[in-house]
């Protein structure tokens, strides 16, 4: 009888260590995922802190303007006002050059946020070097970290350029090529809004970013899976790959990683792995 009462009162224990240990599993796993998700909102929220994205957004959009306008203004010239086409011809030569410019500035400004993104997680992975993970003697794991990170956008998001007034003919054009949503009045995301020839070698490029909505700034939120659209993979397997993207990214997507080893003497190891998707604050009202 006492040994049949010693066996059950094992049975009972190893059942309730087991039990236990699925529940540390599981808790490691909600804390990797929370973390992943705290992470996310803190690269996103990089991405257009100072709204530096939604200015870049617009600054191409009125270069794109000057260079459509300046061309007109070369046209008339040439056929009706022809002692002033040497006027209007290096107005245009300058507002060309003012949009190669740009196009530079941007693609710097790419290679800036995406460097940024960089310094952000690794800051965090030696933040969390110093954490302690679970230490039991059948169960152990160490502290979760960032092993992936790619750069994307919402699917289904415009940029923030409104159809500007006060350039009926450019806007009919733009219609025309399905460079602007007709419901919100605001050119789509992620495209190159070319002008007609012979501006056409020219590049406006607008990247996806949400709008002020009366005044209202749209905060950094996590997301879905399903409406993320990877452009560049930034990291793989903890590995940085220097990639890089055409477009200013307005989203990102964060994996992180936690080893947990089990077992009394041969310790095994499993990797649990959890993804968050974040996307960046709006661009701000114009002033």
């Amino acid at each position: 009888m006492f040994m049949l009462s010693v066996l059950a009162f094992g049975i009972i224990i190893v059942v309730f260590l087991a039990g236990f240990s699925v529940y540390l599993m599981f808790f490691s796993q909600s804390k990797a995922h929370s973390q992943s998700d705290q992470l996310a909102l803190q690269v996103a929220h990089a991405l257009n802190d100072q709204d530096e994205m939604g200015e870049m957004n617009n600054l191409v959009a009125r270069c794109r303007e000057l260079v459509f306008n300046s061309r007109k203004t070369h046209d008339a010239a040439h056929m009706y006002y022809q002692h002033l086409e040497p006027l209007a011809n290096q107005l245009l030569e300058e507002s060309r050059a003012s949009a190669c410019y740009v196009e530079l500035e941007r693609q710097r400004l790419v290679r800036h946020s995406l460097t940024n993104l960089y310094g952000i997680v690794e800051l965090s992975d030696s933040d969390r070097v110093l954490q302690s993970g679970l230490k039991l003697p059948w169960l152990a794991t160490k502290p979760a970290r960032p092993v992936g990170l790619a750069v994307g956008y919402i699917d289904g998001v415009e940029s923030n350029v409104e159809v500007s007034e006060g350039n009926p003919e450019l806007n009919s054009t733009d219609l025309a090529r399905h460079y602007i949503d007709r419901a919100s009045k605001l050119y789509m995301g992620n495209i190159n809004v070319k002008l007609p020839a012979p501006d056409n070698d020219l590049h406006f490029k607008l990247s996806s970013l949400p709008a002020p909505v009366k005044e209202t700034v749209s905060p950094p939120r996590l997301t879905s899976p399903n409406v993320f659209v990877e452009t560049a993979r930034l990291m793989k397997d903890g590995l940085t790959l220097g990639a890089s993207c055409d477009q200013l990214p307005s989203a990102v997507k964060v994996d992180m990683l936690i080893k947990v080893t089990t077992g009394p003497e041969v310790r095994d190891v499993h990797a649990i792995q959890t993804t968050s998707y974040a996307s960046t604050c709006g661009a701000s009202p114009l002033p």
